[in-house]
């Protein structure tokens, strides 16, 4: 399942958990595209999720091939409605599209 929010699409099931810990802090990396820009690879987020603490950063977004790619000022504003979006619909750590590693972490910490 896509998360498709202002123009911005992240494969939320296509997630992967790259590092977390007891406190409920954990780092993704996830395909993400911006479709009027061209914009497309994979971004890095920064996810806090405990008791009523949800949120969604972004660290980095890379193309395909490995390049960092620095959005515009415009898709930034994209990329964080969206980012902001999925915090606040506790999207992080729901059984239905995250992966097991990613839900036993939010279920940890009574995030979702």
């Amino acid at each position: 399942m896509e998360l498709r929010k202002y123009g911005v699409e992240i494969a939320c099931e296509q997630c992967q958990l790259i590092r977390g810990d007891s406190a409920g802090d954990f780092d993704i990396v996830v395909p993400v595209s911006i479709g009027d820009t061209g914009i497309a690879g994979t971004a890095r987020l920064h996810c806090a999720v405990a008791g009523d603490r949800h949120q969604v950063e972004l660290v980095g977004l890379r193309e395909a091939g490995g390049r960092a790619i620095q959005p515009s000022p415009e898709a930034m504003e994209k990329i964080s409605a969206a980012l902001e979006s999925v915090a606040r619909h506790r999207v992080c750590g729901n059984q239905h599209i995250c992966p097991p590693d990613v839900v036993r972490i939010v279920a940890g910490r009574g995030g979702n």
